[in-house]
């Protein structure tokens, strides 16, 4: 009986790898159809439609626009600067000292001004 009892862990570890393998074979299935469908427009002359294949219809008529290193920048900078408050907010409530939070927290906003600066100076430069 306790043998049995070790069985059922083992078992729905096995039925959960099998569909997780199940499901990565049929997505690889879906793809490959879906590839072969464009590619046979493609050969036909045909666009795909924008509705079916967003990415692949701006990719074929080339308005992909790529992203700017000083738009991630500052993506990053304002990310930076959200954690810097963050950890300023923790530190400073948390362990009851203002000035560390302060400090520690201050510290990584102020990494974040410069990406936000870096950002700025690279699109009035581009």
């Amino acid at each position: 009986m306790e043998d049995a009892l070790y069985l059922v862990p083992a078992l729905t570890m096995l039925g959960g790898i099998a569909i997780v393998m199940l499901a990565m074979h049929q997505q690889t299935r879906r793809r490959e159809m879906a590839h072969r469908e464009r590619m046979a427009l493609i050969e036909r002359g045909l666009a795909p439609s924008p509705e079916q294949d967003p990415q692949g219809f701006a990719a074929l008529t080339g308005t992909n626009e790529p992203v700017r290193p000083h738009s991630r920048s500052l993506s990053a900078g304002i990310v930076i600067i959200g954690m810097g408050l963050g950890m300023m907010l923790l530190i400073g409530v948390a362990g009851e000292t203002p000035s560390v939070g302060i400090g520690v927290g201050g510290a990584i906003v102020v990494l974040g001004c410069a990406f936000v600066v870096n950002a700025l100076i690279a699109r009035r430069a581009g």
